[in-house]
Order: C-alpha cells, then structure tokens, then sequence
C-alpha cells in the first residue's frame, strides 16, 4: 500500500500522444493524465524507461481544438520525478513534473485543463 497522496493539483484523465525530447532523443508515449503541477506518460508494455529521475526534458503535447476550434497545444520544459515500472491495475510510466519559466505556461496549462475537464 502506497503513503498518502501528496499531489497538491488535480489531476485530469487525457487521452493524446506526447513527443517528450531529452539527452538527444526523442520519444512519442501516451498521456495518461495531466494537472497544473505535472504529467503522467505511460509506457507500452515492452517499452523500458528511456529517461533517468532528475532528468530535464521538454514535453509536447496536442489536446484537440478548444471550442473557438483553436489548437490547445504546447511545448513545455519538465523534470523526471518518478519512473513506475507498473504493477497489478497501474500502468508502468513516467512521471514528470513542470518545471518551465515562461509566464505564458500556466495560462495555457489551465485553458487545456478546463477544456479536459468540460468534455
């Protein structure tokens, strides 16, 4: 059994593929959910983890057009803080954590999330 939950952001179920770039790679994985505070990539089974804890990575995602039909897209610096190998009804993932200073990201993270949270 796991500690207490210590996520402070609530997280959103979101179904899209993500392109996660880092240490001269580039991997396409699904998004298994997303909040203000981070994101949780899930790993096919056969894929082994591709990125170490600390690691700094940049996150780019689609979530489909808003309801004006515009793209709900971003590109997004994050930092590896956790690595899920998976286990009986969890996925084996990756989870990363925003770490992007740009003062346009969390707007455009909150306009995604709201926009998750009403379909």
């Amino acid at each position: 059994m796991s500690g207490p939950d210590r996520r402070k952001s609530e997280r959103q179920p979101c179904k899209a593929k993500v392109t996660l770039r880092g240490s001269n790679r580039e991997i396409e994985l699904e998004i298994e959910n997303l909040s203000a505070g981070g994101i949780f990539l899930r790993l096919p089974p056969t894929q082994r983890p591709m990125s170490v804890l600390g690691e700094a990575v940049v996150v780019e995602f689609d979530v489909g057009p808003d309801s004006y039909g515009d793209p709900l897209d971003l590109e997004v610096d994050a930092e590896v803080v956790r690595i899920d190998l998976g286990g009986p009804g969890r996925p084996a993932g990756i989870a990363l954590m925003w770490t992007s200073t740009d003062p346009a990201v969390p707007q455009r993270l909150a306009l995604v999330l709201e926009h998750l949270r009403s379909r």
